[in-house]
């Protein structure tokens, strides 16, 4: 049986996008979050009252690399490191391939700048997925801040902890890694428990298949 697996989510997990697009097109977060019922819509067209079309035909490849990371990024790095050490991939969206639209190629290189100079133990191990739900199985986790990709991953036979944020269901618990810390030890005593229930014997799983 290997050892589990974890896809870490960057956007809205450890890169301040949301913030980094307010700063972009001239407001203030904090205030709009004022105004603002929660938990947020998922479209930036819902947080920020523009359409979205408007907002990325703006982002470049310097908006991507000069996103700030959260204030709890890097201690969530290490709680996550605790748990799965080197068994830890970034996986993240830069939409898709477009040969008409520069998007992708901006967002991936951004991307790299950021990466490199924020977490740079993740150089070789960085996955740019659109859909996530592809990487799903029984021993692979993913920690995101899209309910929808956590639905989709656990719907495809994998497991996933929706990371808090303004705009899904765990908004109250935005910034508490001592819950993330929680999560990550249930679903992993969870599997432990799966996998000792499923292999009384050494070498025959039936998770293995």
């Amino acid at each position: 049986m290997t050892n589990p697996v974890l896809y870490l989510d960057c956007d809205g997990v450890l890169a301040d996008f949301i913030g980094g697009v307010a700063q972009l097109i001239g407001k203030d977060f904090t205030e709009v979050l004022k105004t603002k019922k929660r938990p947020l819509g998922w479209a930036l067209k819902e947080i920020f009252d523009i359409p979205d079309e408007e907002i990325w035909e703006r982002i470049t490849e310097d908006t991507w690399a000069n996103l700030a990371p959260y204030p709890w990024a890097e201690k969530l790095v290490h709680c996550c490191e605790k748990h799965f050490g080197d068994r830890i991939l970034l996986c993240t969206s830069a939409g898709y391939l477009d040969a008409n639209k520069p998007f992708f190629k901006h967002a991936v290189a951004g991307k790299e700048r950021w990466i490199c100079k924020y977490f740079s133990q993740f150089a070789n191990r960085t996955i740019i997925a659109f859909n996530k739900t592809h990487l799903a199985s029984q021993r692979h986790i993913l920690l995101d801040d899209s309910e929808s990709n956590c639905d989709k991953f656990i719907a495809n036979g994998g497991n996933a902890i929706v990371f808090p944020q303004y705009w899904n269901k765990h908004f109250p618990l935005v910034g508490d890694l001592y819950y993330l810390n929680k999560q990550l030890e249930r679903v992993l005593a969870t599997l432990e428990t799966n996998n000792n229930t499923c292999c009384p014997n050494a070498g025959t799983c039936c998770c293995s298949r």
